[in-house]
């Protein structure tokens, strides 16, 4: 695999590549030979570094990698160097614990961010100012100003980003297949589209205690509002995704603080808005105008005036909600924690004049009530992908409810 085909190839792979128009050239092409592999620098060595390291060594060598957590560290790298020893490659990776150690390496061309969330944008912005291409995990930013931000540096650098939304391609292609039936109007007129997400997990008050000896916990807190460091004295989760740590700000539970997540919105949310958005063709660069409207929100802690949780002690991400999401079009969108009085708790299901149907990681792939709905169009499925590969979508939204957005960070 050579640099040419590198990020080409990862985008088929499911994730959506984000370009511009601009004089400069990939940085994977800038070498005198383009036909070497592309050299790649880690940036978060956790559970999604784990789940996505084969695919990423199959196009080019690790050459560094960077991790607040040195066990985590010293483990990624250990893995790292036993797979490219038996993919015949160089097993000399080194170790940072500061991530802008593995940006000032000429040698990479490409940069993986599997970082917590909060530190995505500034990582991505440093990266392809640093003269990279950067591949992220989903979610790409936390606020809509963050978007902006990276778009600006994108026109700046001529960087590729590309974000990873594999859900449009796993699963056995339900939901590219889903999507694919909706666009070819094989519903009718479009009455409604419901995804449910599911809804942040809760905890009794984590006591503070004292920083792992292995873990920067300032540099791991970045930009994000300073706190102390609490975590519960026993593992709870002992199986299932990213099992082995007891609830804490770090490692798998971030995602449940607002501080550098979102919670089940900027988890799941982020997979089946972006399935529903492809199915109503609104990955455009102008979507028009969109209302938001909070219909309910339950959260496990109290807000201030400026939209911040007041305990610091406990998760506080919103455990149910259902927010209502109005197109210019008139399209209607539901984002919801749960969608158990229309029969599923997690999956996106469009609602037509000639029936619906439900898409879900689990369970039965689709639910037609029309009969001649049921010939799925295998085929058809690719091209509600094909032509969103270079996209990036802008914005208007009305926010309607009791809570603002806030911004944690200006770069």
């Amino acid at each position: 695999m050579n640099r040419r085909k590198f990020l080409k190839s990862t985008a088929i792979g499911g994730s959506l590549l984000v370009t511009r128009t601009v004089n400069a050239a990939p940085a994977f092409l800038t070498r005198k030979n383009i036909n070497e592999e592309p050299g790649i620098g880690y940036i978060g060595t956790g559970i999604r570094f784990h789940s996505a390291l084969n695919g990423a060594m199959r196009y080019g060598s690790g050459i560094a990698m960077a991790d607040v957590d040195l066990i985590q560290l010293g483990r990624a790298v250990q893995v790292a160097r036993n797979k490219q020893r038996e993919n015949n490659r160089p097993i000399t990776i080194s170790a940072h614990e500061d991530y802008r150690n593995v940006l000032d390496n000429k040698n990479i061309d490409v940069i993986f961010i599997a970082s917590p969330d909060h530190w995505h944008t500034k990582q991505a912005i440093d990266a392809m100012r640093a003269g990279k291409d950067v591949y992220c995990e989903k979610p790409v930013t936390l606020t809509i100003r963050e978007g902006q931000q990276l778009e600006k540096v994108m026109q700046e650098t001529g960087r590729i980003l590309q974000v990873g939304t594999q859900q449009r391609t796993e699963f056995g292609l339900k939901f590219a297949k889903a999507a694919a039936i909706v666009r070819a109007n094989r519903l009718g007129q479009l009455r409604k589209i419901t995804c449910a997400i599911g809804g942040s997990r809760t905890c009794d008050s984590l006591p503070e205690v004292s920083v792992p000896k292995n873990l920067n916990w300032d540099l791991w807190q970045g930009q994000a509002p300073a706190q102390k460091y609490r975590a519960a004295s026993e593992i709870v989760d002992t199986g299932g995704w990213g099992a082995g740590h007891p609830f804490s700000r770090t490692h798998r539970y971030y995602r449940w603080f607002y501080e550098y997540s979102g919670g089940k919105l900027t988890d799941w949310g982020a997979h089946h808005l972006d399935i529903a958005l492809i199915a109503i063709n609104k990955l455009k660069e102008d979507i028009g105008k969109v209302k938001i409207e909070v219909e309910s929100n339950k959260h496990p802690v109290k807000f201030d005036n400026q939209g911040m949780p007041i305990s610091d002690d406990r998760f506080n991400c919103a455990t149910a909600f259902k927010v209502k999401l109005t197109f210019s079009d008139g399209t209607i969108m539901y984002v919801r924690d749960s969608a158990n009085d229309l029969g599923f708790d997690n999956g996106i299901m469009f609602e037509g004049e000639k029936g619906r149907i439900l898409t879900c990681t689990h369970g039965a792939s689709e639910d037609i009530l029309d009969e001649g709905l049921r010939r799925l169009l295998v085929n058809a499925c690719f091209w509600a992908l094909r032509e969103e590969d270079r996209i990036t979508p802008h914005l208007n939204i009305d926010f309607v409810g009791p809570f603002k957005p806030t911004e944690y960070a200006s770069w």
